[in-house]
């Protein structure tokens, strides 16, 4: 899922304990106004940050501190503008790659949160929530990253349609087709979840809706490979 969501979880008390020198601080308040709106003056700038993104996390899989510094820079500048949230949903990214150290997965978290609590109508708001169930997963959560799933059900289903979406899957480059198919990694997920708990009944049950109502996707095809 590192397509869209990019997130794992590494826990190494030591490690973080000597890690320390080496890391940034990560800003956790940007001051935001509670209103954003798009800013057609900002889309060029968002779209370069977003280039270097996509090739930074081809390229690495830990926190790139000269990226962050021009992401955290656009924010700033930018705190009106809804392509901020897109900027620091990009600083979680980073936040959450498999090798980056627990100082970052840790604000990485706390970004997740606040991005929850107080943008959850905006688009990069309602993926937050597919981020922290993600988190919880990796972390051995699978129950609390289930109940976060259902209980947020309606949300994640009305992202498909949010006409905010496809602007934002334009912005981070997203642009392989199963991206825009949100309820069927919803599905693929939880049937994975579920599988790993051994509940093979709902897991399933999971994979065959997205057999059933996403056929033309890949994960149709891995959901069919999972059943047998």
């Amino acid at each position: 899922m590192k397509k869209i969501i990019l997130i794992t979880f590494l826990v190494c008390f030591m490690f973080v304990n000597n890690s320390f020198a080496n890391t940034i601080e990560v800003e956790l308040n940007y001051g935001l106004l509670p209103e954003l709106k798009y800013d057609p003056n900002t889309i060029k700038e968002i779209k370069i940050l977003s280039d270097e993104y996509v090739k930074t996390i081809k390229e690495r899989d830990n926190f790139d501190s000269v990226l962050y510094y021009k992401l955290n820079s656009f924010i700033k500048n930018n705190k009106s503008s809804l392509n901020s949230l897109s900027a620091l949903y990009m600083i979680i990214g980073m936040c959450l790659l498999d090798e980056t150290d627990e100082f970052y997965l840790l604000n990485g978290e706390k970004l997740i949160d606040y991005l929850i609590n107080n943008y959850s109508k905006h688009i990069q708001g309602k993926l937050a929530i597919i981020m922290k169930a993600t988190l919880l997963e990796k972390r051995e959560m699978n129950l609390e990253a289930i109940q976060l799933l259902e209980k947020n059900y309606e949300v994640i289903l009305s992202i498909e349609n949010d006409s905010s979406f496809q602007p934002f899957l334009d912005e981070l480059n997203l642009k392989e087709p199963d991206n825009k198919y949100m309820m069927a990694w919803y599905y693929y997920y939880l049937a994975n979840i579920f599988s790993k708990l051994k509940d093979k009944n709902n897991a399933v049950i999971n994979y065959n809706k997205v057999i059933k109502q996403y056929p033309q996707t890949n994960f149709a095809k891995e959901a069919k490979e999972k059943i047998k």
